[in-house]
Order: C-alpha cells, then sequence, then structure tokens
C-alpha cells in the first residue's frame, strides 16, 4: 500500500465519528479476525462502531476477541455511506 492510500485512511478514520464494517458472508478465521482487529483498534480511538456479517458467524470464528459485537444486519441507523474505489481517469 503506498503512502498516499495510507493518507487517505487516516484521513477518513480522523473525519468520521461512527464507522461501520462489513465482513463478507461466512467470513473466515481471517477474514473475522482482520475485520475484528480493526474494530478493536477503532474502538480504542473512541469511534462509534458496528460491525456485521449477512450471516450469524460460525462456530469456528466463535472464539475470537470482540465476536460478541458482530451483528447480521446495520440496523436502521441513517448516516451517509462512503464507498471508495481506487479509478484513474480514462481507465
Amino acid at each position: 500500500m503506498d503512502n498516499l492510500t495510507i493518507n487517505k485512511i487516516r484521513e477518513a478514520i480522523g473525519k468520521y465519528k461512527s464507522i461501520a464494517i462489513a465482513a463478507p458472508i461466512d467470513p473466515t478465521v481471517d477474514e473475522m479476525g482482520a475485520a475484528l482487529g480493526l474494530y478493536l483498534s477503532l474502538e480504542d480511538l473512541g469511534k462509534t462502531l458496528s460491525i456485521a456479517t449477512p450471516n450469524t458467524p460460525l462456530v469456528e470464528v466463535s472464539s475470537l476477541v470482540g465476536i460478541d459485537e458482530v451483528q447480521t444486519d446495520f440496523g436502521s441507523a441513517t448516516g451517509d455511506l462512503v464507498v471508495s474505489f481506487p479509478y484513474r481517469e480514462g481507465e
């Protein structure tokens, strides 16, 4: 990851108080571990967080720290959805 991308991520994290983390359907231990690691790191920064995956997490990830915070949807909370894709003009 280049420095520009890292700086954009830092800027976005600093800009928003509430952040949602979306994990994939039936995440592997690595995927859920990464999502929960991000969740716990952002929690230490005082962010208001939501973490969700479409299905109830599988037994194989049930021992991960923070798994009790994972929901199957983001509820009815409202807010801005920001989705970013690397794009260069002309691609």
